[in-house]
């Protein structure tokens, strides 16, 4: 069951921005590293904001590098039966992976199907590995570790209509509803045994 947002923390997302989000935890698997680097990199663009939103053994390394930047806000950890509120205040939401042979096979990140749920698009920051927002073509994939290819993916999302947005995150409404439901895994499973 979702849960509404306190006032308190919906005021500290500025409002008429375009809003890169992130929820979830702030640790080495997720890449946010790269994040941070294109928010640094982005730092004068005035019509761009970060929102960070988690804990994690990373969070305190990631504020100090941004020290001083008026363009990203951390908030910390939320219950998880209000991310769908917190996504809601999101234009897009960032996923991103080490360039690495251990995603090779695929990956299960929650964050996939929380930000598919929520309509959202997507930047994901990896190679190619048959995600869901490869699969489910609701977002932008740009390669790994890198805050030059992450801004560009932020900008190409962000000039793109209002509606074209819509539609691109509500393939990955449409996908994960379809293909992520209990029926449709636990039909694979039976296949398998």
């Amino acid at each position: 069951k979702n849960e509404t947002l306190p006032v308190e923390l919906i005021n500290k997302i500025p409002k008429n921005k375009f809003i890169v989000g992130y929820t979830g935890t702030m640790g080495m698997a997720n890449a946010l590293e790269y994040l941070i680097e294109a928010s640094i990199l982005m730092v004068n663009n005035d019509e761009v904001h970060f929102v960070l939103v988690g804990d994690g053994y990373l969070k305190e390394s990631l504020i100090k590098k941004t020290f001083g930047n008026s363009n990203i806000t951390f908030i910390d950890k939320i219950n998880k039966s209000q991310v769908q509120d917190m996504l809601k205040l999101f234009n897009i939401c960032f996923i991103g992976r080490n360039d690495t042979p251990l995603f090779d096979y695929g990956v299960s990140s929650n964050k996939y199907f929380d930000y598919m749920l929520a309509s959202k698009p997507i930047i994901e920051s990896s190679n190619l590995i048959k995600s869901p927002v490869e699969l489910s073509e609701c977002g932008v994939i740009v390669a790994p570790e890198s805050g030059a290819s992450i801004v560009e993916g932020i900008l190409t999302l962000k000039n793109l209509p209002v509606k074209k947005l819509e539609i691109i995150g509500e393939k990955g409404r449409i996908y994960v509803r379809k293909y992520h439901n209990f029926d449709s895994l636990s039909t694979k499973y039976l296949k398998l045994f």
